[in-house]
């Protein structure tokens, strides 16, 4: 990046910031919208009607309709409850909110380990009584974000669990109809990701499906980011988990798990695949809209 660009970037960011803390100040402010300072997974925005719309759009108008329609939801149901697993900032549940505003028959459950965001989340939907947020300290070997940035949470290691410890069906006594994950899987290791999927067993009704994204690396894909075609670079590969990644010293920056690898994952946590639909991130052209990752529809083998 020049020096101009730079320059450009920094400007455009003090703007951004400036807009943001604006709006915060007014009445009719929405405090589901996070500062811009803490989202780390969100694109640069020129502007606060940009980032704004940049931050529901996706969310509103295609993930929550579309995993809806998986999930065959009917606003005859007496209730509707789905697991957000790695909830992020909570555009999930800005739309869910939006879409079913404080109804109790309808309920979100999120997960979330990043303390920053877990933090902002609870301050933002506290009034919101369909609303249920969790939380853990996990290691720093597990953390991807918090070696990308260099520094750890205050929270002491003796006081952290592995990702492979992660326990949640005892925490969420409601039976879920549908859970979601976008961009968790991409970052975890193979244990943990049985783990949860053994978790989730537990919890769903018995028509409930899971929907979590992923990086599949197929033939296709393969041969796609042998010829650069694909939207990353995926040079080295951890063949005792069976996925590739961009960063060796802090693989969980993204992790792209084989086909094959994949399909063992769900074998091993007592999982059939239903579906596998893929996204834009290879090359190829996609067969849904929810993400640009490709999408695994599971449900536990009975």
């Amino acid at each position: 990046m020049t020096t101009t660009t730079n320059i450009k970037a920094r400007r455009e960011k003090r703007k951004l910031l400036a807009e943001f803390a604006a709006e915060s100040r007014k009445d009719n402010f929405d405090r589901r919208i996070p500062p811009p300072d803490i989202n780390y997974n969100q694109l640069p925005s020129s502007s606060y009607q940009q980032y704004h719309r940049d931050f529901v759009s996706q969310s509103v108008l295609r993930e929550l309709p579309e995993l809806l329609k998986l999930a065959a939801f009917s606003e005859l149901s007496s209730d509707f409850t789905m697991l957000d697993y790695g909830c992020g900032l909570g555009r999930l549940a800005f739309a869910f909110t939006n879409f079913f505003g404080k109804l109790e028959s309808r309920h979100y459950f999120g997960y979330e380990i990043h303390p920053t965001a877990y933090a902002f989340l609870s301050e933002a939907y506290r009034d919101f009584p369909n609303i249920t947020l969790i939380s853990d300290p996990l290691s720093l070997r597990d953390s991807y974000v918090e070696i990308h940035h260099g520094a750890a949470s205050s929270v002491p290691d003796s006081e952290r669990i592995s990702a492979s410890q992660v326990k949640l069906h005892d925490r969420i006594k409601q039976k879920l109809d549908l859970q979601f994950s976008h961009s968790v899987f991409t970052h975890m290791y193979r244990e943990p990701i049985v783990n949860i999927l053994r978790e989730f067993t537990e919890m769903l009704k018995p028509d409930a499906i899971c929907v979590n994204t992923w990086f599949i690396v197929d033939e296709f894909a393969q041969s796609a980011l042998r010829c650069g075609l694909a939207d990353r670079e995926l040079p080295f590969e951890f063949k005792e988990d069976g996925f590739y990644t961009y960063l060796k010293d802090n693989p969980l920056m993204c992790t792209a798990y084989k086909l094959e690898a994949l399909r063992a994952i769900y074998a091993s946590a007592g999982h059939e695949i239903v579906d596998i639909r893929w996204g834009t991130w290879s090359g190829r052209l996609p067969t849904q809209q929810i993400s640009y990752q490709d999408l695994v529809i599971s449900k536990p083998r009975t």
